[in-house]
């Protein structure tokens, strides 16, 4: 598994392509729902916000594992959300 600071650049690397622009740790945090100074902390402490993380991809369509663990970025932002369809089982 990937250390948080892995993390936050992956996340500043999807958010850069989103945008269009650079994504500085301050934008980051605004996405992620805490303050700059939380994050800094949480980068010091090796700390990773999984709810807000996995709330991001979500919101995105990101496959969590390219974030967690170690895969490319590339073709992972705007990809088709998976729809499971349940049938029920007549008998």
């Amino acid at each position: 598994m990937n250390n948080f600071s892995t993390i936050a650049n992956k996340l500043k690397t999807v958010l850069t392509q989103i945008t269009q622009r650079k994504v500085h740790d301050k934008d980051l945090a605004l996405v992620l729902g805490i303050t700059p100074a939380n994050l800094a902390s949480m980068k010091r402490r090796n700390a990773i916000p999984y709810r807000a993380v996995l709330d991001f991809c979500v919101r995105h369509h990101i496959n969590a594992n390219t974030l967690l663990f170690n895969r490319p970025v590339n073709n992972t932002i705007y990809a088709k959300p998976m729809i499971l369809r349940y049938s029920k089982k007549v008998t």
